[in-house]
């Protein structure tokens, strides 16, 4: 079983003081803490390793995003980047960093339509932003498409204003 949501302990770091966005590799019983090199897969008792990109507003949890995924479009990979309908502060078919770098989107009401859009996108990595906004479900859909062999990048706020866990993200 692929743990891909979980609970984002505190780091001792001043990367957090700092608003840092962090890259969380969630693996079954542990979490890492650290900086991405790539897409690459990574197998771990038989599972990918499939990351969480956490943190609070302004951390630059959407660059990071982004810039995986443009690693995997210079690789060569079929993208396809989702984001929830509710997020109306840019054009739904974009997502856009406040740094100025966008890529194209497709807008979700619900997780229930992602895997179809996968499927029918024939897409092998698999991107959902601000993933604090999707329905439960979402961790199941990542999960199961996961599971299927596909590259899953989740981002989202990892608490509320607060300071409460934002579920369904760690």
């Amino acid at each position: 079983e692929i743990v891909l949501i979980a609970r984002l302990a505190v780091a001792e770091s001043n990367d957090l003081l700092a608003g840092g966005a962090h890259l969380v590799d969630c693996l079954p019983h542990r979490l890492q803490l650290g900086q991405t090199t790539g897409l690459e897969a990574v197998e771990f008792q038989n599972h990918r390793l499939n990351p969480v990109i956490a943190g609070c507003m302004f951390s630059g949890k959407t660059d990071e995003l982004l810039r995986l995924l443009r690693r995997a479009e210079i690789a060569g990979r079929r993208i396809i980047l989702v984001r929830p309908t509710v997020d109306d502060r840019t054009r739904p078919e974009l997502v856009e960093s406040r740094s100025g770098v966008a890529f194209r989107a497709r807008p979700v009401d619900d997780s229930s339509e992602i895997p179809a859009i996968v499927s029918a996108e024939r897409a092998s990595v698999v991107a959902i932003d601000e993933a604090q906004f999707f329905d439960p479900g979402i961790v199941e859909v990542a999960t199961r498409l996961a599971d299927l062999g596909k590259r899953v990048v989740v981002a989202g706020l990892d608490q509320d204003y607060l300071g409460r866990p934002f579920d369904p993200m760690p």
